[in-house]
């Protein structure tokens, strides 16, 4: 379960980036969490057009965000959602946690860490020396859709590891 967690996580941070996520403000980390519910069965289509169950069941991802960004991701979420019903029932928590402070909290427990966040990109070298990232997958197509500056930014190495969502400030997911 924890690929297909990561995978989904994956898709996530490609969906929302792909909605374009803007605006980064600069709220303290308090550890309030909302669930986000409203998921639903749907049943999917096998590949011969008969219905069938769901492929994954219940997926369970948590979201590290700036809470001044909540409403806007929420939305992001519900929309994820749908375009994923198909593959699994989501259950996505999102929890309030400074872009400034990401690398340092989710190095002191990796394990136990959000499984989408944002970020500054300076924390991009530190969090990959610790193993906390994994080169993103689809990594050409995510250069070819940005500033090479920025895709540099969210790099080590020559490694893309983050997916950058504006380019005005140096922040990635």
């Amino acid at each position: 379960m924890k690929v297909k967690r990561k995978i989904l996580a994956l898709m996530l941070s490609g969906t929302l980036l792909t909605m374009g996520l803007s605006g980064c403000g600069s709220s303290q980390t308090t550890g309030e969490s909302v669930t986000v519910d409203g998921t639903e069965t749907v049943a999917a289509e096998a590949g011969d057009g008969q219905e069938g169950q769901l492929e994954s069941g219940k997926v369970e991802l948590t979201v590290w965000a700036e809470e001044n960004n909540f409403e806007m991701l929420e939305g992001m979420f519900e929309t994820f959602k749908q375009e994923y019903a198909r593959q699994a029932e989501f259950e996505i928590t999102l929890v309030v946690q400074s872009d400034a402070d990401t690398k340092n909290t989710l190095l002191g427990d990796v394990h136990n860490a959000a499984d989408v966040f944002s970020m500054a990109d300076d924390q991009v070298s530190g969090m990959v020396a610790g193993g906390a990232l994994s080169p993103v997958p689809n990594a050409s197509a995510v250069s070819e859709a940005n500033l090479p500056e920025s895709v540099a930014a969210a790099s080590y190495n020559d490694i893309l590891y983050a997916y950058p969502y504006t380019a005005d400030n140096g922040f990635f997911l």
